[in-house]
């Protein structure tokens, strides 16, 4: 089920998966367990959805998800708000969206407006600097979505992943553990606790996926694999 790029940015043939390379940064798409609805995630921190049963080129056609900027702006406000993966819920009802600090929850049916925004881990914010001189703040962590599509996970830095509700109202932080024994912690909203030295930007978890049929959560982090599951 292979897909063929154009030269001019479209394609040929139908495939579950495709990406391809364009002047302001990558794009991919995915199909949704649907007929032929894809999204295309752009650089810029829009998402655009596209029938590929009426037409294989996305870019003059299909929704875009999209919310405008607001609050202060600084030298960080356009790089955190890039989307690293954006993935459909297992229902195709939502797009799960994922920058460098929030998850955005939207509903297909609405474009203008996330269903919820879900912040990962606040004190993230504070290392955006140390981030940045070591360009990790350019890292793309996946999301996953739940069977159910009650829930998403994602990965974060320390050896940390998160299981958040699709309202945001119950984040659940794991913290790996090569001894078998993990660490788990409710966080409230507004959560924050200063990150000191020893917080390991280096143990990041970029890589995961939620089996639709075990309901296990599968991580990659470092040289190592992992397998849980989510008590939810």
């Amino acid at each position: 089920r292979g897909v063929q790029e154009t030269g001019g940015g479209g394609f040929v043939g139908m495939g579950w998966f495709f990406f391809f390379q364009a002047e302001d940064g990558i794009r991919d798409a995915q199909e949704s367990r649907g007929l032929g609805d894809v999204y295309k995630r752009q650089s810029k921190g829009s998402i655009k959805l596209c029938d590929l049963r009426k037409s294989s080129l996305c870019d003059n056609t299909g929704v875009t998800f999209e919310e405008g900027q607001s609050g202060p702006q600084n030298f960080f406000t356009e790089i955190i708000a890039s989307i690293c993966d954006a993935s459909f819920s297992s229902n195709g009802r939502y797009i799960f969206s994922r920058d460098f600090c929030t998850v955005k929850v939207w509903d297909v049916a609405m474009p203008t407006k996330p269903f919820s925004v879900i912040s990962i881990y606040e004190p993230i914010k504070t290392k955006l600097v140390d981030l940045y001189e070591n360009e990790s703040i350019f890292d793309r962590f996946n999301v996953a979505s739940s069977p159910d599509s009650n829930y998403l996970c994602t990965g974060l830095y320390n050896g940390n992943f998160h299981v958040v509700d699709k309202f945001g109202e119950v984040n659940t932080q794991y913290e790996i553990s090569f001894n078998k024994k993990t660490q788990t912690r409710n966080l409230p909203k507004k959560f924050f606790e200063n990150l000191g030295n020893n917080y390991d930007l280096s143990k990041k978890i970029l890589k995961l996926d939620w089996n639709q049929k075990t309901n296990s959560i599968a991580i990659a982090c470092l040289n190592c694999f992992f397998i849980y599951s989510p008590s939810i």
